[in-house]
């Protein structure tokens, strides 16, 4: 299950967030994309011809921006965890480093890493 690509938000996140067969890997950008265009918006609805559209354009946007380097400590570099709470601290830290971390894939992480510890006090006998 994937938190987050580099490609949500119309090309806004430095990071790929997914769950894999050995825990939680992140993976961190070396490069933006940069235009002096817009990023196009996210349609205010759930309407899905206007998601299309919005998808459509982010595709178009990007193909005309530019890469660049992030240049940041982190940059090309993958972390692997075994729990939800330790990715989303790694998330936290990236995103106050400068890195562009959506707040969803943080806070799925958190609630995710919420659910497990209740589940654990809820199967503990003492």
């Amino acid at each position: 299950m994937s938190y987050c690509r580099f490609s949500s938000n119309c090309f806004r996140s430095d990071v790929y967030v997914y769950e894999g067969w050995n825990g939680f890997a992140i993976h961190v950008a070396g490069t933006r994309h940069y235009s002096e265009q817009p990023r196009p918006e996210p349609p205010g609805d759930m309407d899905p011809e206007k998601f299309v559209a919005y998808y459509a354009a982010c595709r178009e946007w990007v193909k005309a921006a530019e890469l660049r380097p992030i240049g940041l400590p982190y940059d090309c570099q993958a972390f692997y965890f075994s729990t939800p709470g330790e990715a989303a601290q790694k998330l936290i830290e990236l995103r106050d480093m400068g890195y562009w971390v959506p707040e969803y894939a943080i806070e799925a992480l958190q609630e995710e890493q919420t659910e497990m510890d209740n589940a654990e006090a809820a199967n503990d006998p003492s």
